[in-house]
Parts: C-alpha cells; sequence; structure tokens
C-alpha cells in the first residue's frame, strides 16, 4: 500500500463497480445525471483524518513525526491536495512539533 489515500481510492474505485454492477441505466438524461453523482462522490464520504492528542502519549510530537516521517509525508500530501478535515489549529501544531 503506497499511503492512506491511494488505499482509499482503490477501495472506491472498486465500490463503485461492485454497486454499479446491480442496475443498467438504459436513459441516457437519467446515466448522465447517475454518472455525475458517482463523479461528485454522493456515495462516499470524504477521508477523515484525526489526531487524538489523548492517545498513547509518549513524548513530544515532534520526536513522533521524526520518527514516523511516512506519516507527516501522508499528512503533507493530504493538506496539499485540500483532503483532510484537520482544523487550522491541528496544522499549526503539526507544523510546529515538525520543525
Amino acid at each position: 500500500m503506497d499511503d492512506v489515500f491511494t488505499f482509499r481510492n482503490r477501495l472506491i474505485g472498486e465500490y463503485s463497480s461492485f454497486s454499479r454492477s446491480f442496475s443498467k441505466v438504459a436513459a441516457p438524461d437519467v446515466l448522465v445525471k447517475v454518472e455525475a453523482e458517482y463523479a461528485r462522490g454522493r456515495y462516499w464520504p470524504e477521508p477523515l483524518i484525526q489526531i487524538n492528542p489523548n492517545y498513547k502519549r509518549s513524548g513530544a510530537g515532534s520526536t513522533c513525526l521524526r520518527q514516523f516521517d511516512v506519516v507527516w509525508r501522508v499528512v503533507r500530501r493530504a493538506r496539499q491536495a485540500g483532503t483532510t478535515g484537520f482544523h487550522p489549529s491541528h496544522w499549526r501544531a503539526l507544523e510546529q512539533t515538525a520543525h
């Protein structure tokens, strides 16, 4: 697995194919609407990433982020793509502990 976002996209693609396999839309106008709803992601939520500050405290956040550099790269990639539900204060905390 490359990262959680790649995994999510693959999972959504598979689910989309699975859910579409149950019916065939014959009316072109209805098909356009159904395809538009699938394209906008109506049937699955945006990914949610949360940080729980009380989960297994064991040192400074910067130490944790340095040890798990992959996590930081995924978080930065998500931020650049605009696909996280982080509050601005979460970003400030992450950026301060990472440097």
